[in-house]
C-alpha cells in the first residue's frame, strides 16, 4: 500500500500537467502528423511525374525493299526534357545535332543502299511529353540480294542502339540505353525527310 500510495502524487502531477497543456500537445500532434503528411505528398507526386523512355524498333520486308523503323516513347507519367541524344554503333556512342547526322551514320554502319529516309533528332532542351512517341528513323533500304547478306543486314541493324539521357519535371537525372532496356517499354525537334 506505501508503493501505491507514493506514486499517486507523481501520477496526479503528470495527469494535472496533461490536462494543463492538452491543447499544446494537440496541436503538436497535428503539427507533426501535417509534416508527414506533407512529406508522402512530396514522395508521392516525385514518383508520379517521372518520365520512363522505351523503343520499340522493327524489320519489315515491303515491296520496294527492307524497312527499318525506330521509335521512342514516354511510357511514363511525366515529362522527359532531353538533355543528350546519341547513337550507339556497338559500344561507341555517336552524339547526333541533326537528322543528317543520323543517316550518315546509318549509312556507314550498314553497308545497304538507303532508298528514302526520315528521321528525327532530339536535342538538349527537347520536351518529350509523357505518352509522347517520336520515330528517331523510318528508313527503307534496298533488298539484301542473298540469305547471307540478310543475315549480315540484320546484324548491322541490330548493332545500332539509343542513348538518351534525360531528367524529370523534379530534375531528377536518367538514363535510356536501349541496349539494357530492350522491348521495355517539340520545339526544338528536327526533322528531315529525304
Amino acid at each position: 500500500m506505501e508503493i501505491i500510495n507514493t506514486l499517486q502524487p507523481a501520477v496526479s502531477t503528470v495527469w494535472l500537467w496533461v490536462s494543463d497543456n492538452a491543447a499544446g500537445i494537440v496541436a503538436l500532434l497535428a503539427m507533426f502528423a501535417t509534416a508527414y503528411q506533407a512529406y508522402v505528398a512530396r514522395v508521392h507526386n516525385r514518383i508520379s511525374v517521372r518520365p520512363q523512355l522505351a523503343t520499340t524498333s522493327g524489320t519489315y520486308t515491303v515491296p520496294e525493299g527492307v524497312r527499318v523503323t525506330a521509335l521512342l516513347h514516354n511510357a511514363g507519367l511525366g515529362p522527359a526534357f532531353i538533355e543528350s541524344f546519341e547513337i550507339l554503333v556497338g559500344d561507341k556512342a555517336h552524339p547526333v545535332v541533326n537528322p543528317d547526322d543520323v543517316i550518315a551514320l546509318v549509312s556507314k554502319s550498314i553497308g545497304t543502299r538507303v532508298i528514302h529516309w526520315t528521321c528525327h533528332v532530339l536535342r538538349k532542351g527537347t520536351l518529350l511529353r509523357a505518352g509522347e512517341d517520336i520515330t528517331v528513323a523510318d528508313i527503307l533500304f534496298s533488298a539484301p540480294k542473298t540469305l547471307e547478306a540478310a543475315e549480315q543486314f540484320q546484324t548491322q541493324v541490330e548493332n545500332l542502339q539509343l542513348l538518351v539521357r534525360y531528367r524529370s519535371l523534379y530534375g531528377e537525372r536518367a538514363e535510356y540505353d536501349s541496349r539494357v532496356h530492350k522491348g521495355e517499354a517539340s520545339p526544338s525537334l528536327a526533322t528531315t525527310t529525304n
